[in-house]
């Protein structure tokens, strides 16, 4: 979307439009390689190496359009941060849950942690962890964007009542009335 701000000079519905056609064509692009990967198996999605002298640890990655087009979405910072959790979480975090947790059974998991593999691991206690971090960075993002929110709201109530009301002489930078999006 960058390249097209620049492009057209301006944000509008016509950029929107241009971005989604583009995405069309990205997602015939993904299904073409989904359909190589997953119906003719030309070459694997998935792959995982153990490291044996670090236990509990693995190198592995997943080769999915759709991974690839929400780290482009999320950009690179975000993408930056993702990628040190998952490095934090395979070379950190599940080498000390292997190291302390010993025979423990601990809930969610159903068996020993010392008798967990490095999967078994990620999947009973690895992945909550991350999901509980991106849930927390969702609160703070909201928290953040918060008055954002209020503003917005209030500017759709003072376009409710008619005050405060902007004509744009451009139909492309007008916003729809908000009688019409609670209709």
């Amino acid at each position: 979307m960058g390249i097209i701000r620049v492009i057209l000079k301006k944000d509008s519905i016509l950029e929107n439009n241009l971005v989604q056609t583009i995405g069309s064509a990205g997602e015939s692009v993904a299904a073409v390689y989904k359909f190589l990967t997953e119906g003719f198996k030309v070459f694997p999605n998935e792959v995982h190496y153990e490291i044996s002298k670090y236990k509990e640890s693995a190198v592995g990655v997943d080769v999915l359009p759709a991974l690839l087009g929400v780290g482009f979405i999320c950009g690179a910072k975000i993408s930056g941060y993702m990628f040190a959790g998952g490095v934090l979480g395979w070379f950190v975090i599940l080498p000390l849950i292997s190291l302390f947790g010993g025979d423990i059974i601990m809930y969610p998991g159903t068996e020993a942690i010392s008798s967990m593999g490095s999967f078994a691991l990620w999947g009973s206690y690895l992945k909550y962890i991350g999901a509980g971090a991106v849930a927390t960075g969702r609160i703070i993002s909201l928290i953040k964007s918060l008055p954002l929110i209020v503003s917005t709201f209030a500017a759709s109530l003072k376009d409710l009542s008619g005050k405060g009301v902007e004509k744009s002489q451009n139909r492309t930078d007008r916003d729809l009335p908000i009688n019409v999006i609670l209709i």
